[in-house]
């Protein structure tokens, strides 16, 4: 799947197709689960903690790697910049 998205070199925002923003959602649930575990098992000292994290960890990666592969075949992903205002179009 890698090897039909672009280089990341700036942050993307959530845009494009609906199957690509649905894995966005999604993305974000997995990357806010992740931290809620991680305040969770501060301090424990468990195998199973530590492989349910890094779990996580890839699944938002790959999460994210399928919404960018989604909008490839039809849209653009929309990179942030700093220094304008994009108008995202709603869907």
């Amino acid at each position: 799947m890698n090897a039909v998205i672009c280089s990341l070199d700036s942050f993307v925002l959530p845009s494009g197709s609906k199957l690509s923003n649905c894995f966005y959602l999604a993305q974000t649930d997995c990357r806010h689960a992740k931290r809620q575990s991680s305040e969770l098992s501060a301090g424990a000292d468990d195998k199973i903690i530590e492989q349910a994290l890094s779990y996580a960890n890839w699944l938002s990666d790959w999460l994210l790697v399928a919404s960018m592969a989604a909008n490839n075949s039809s849209t653009r992903d929309i990179n942030w910049m700093p220094e304008q205002t994009v108008d995202i179009p709603n869907y």
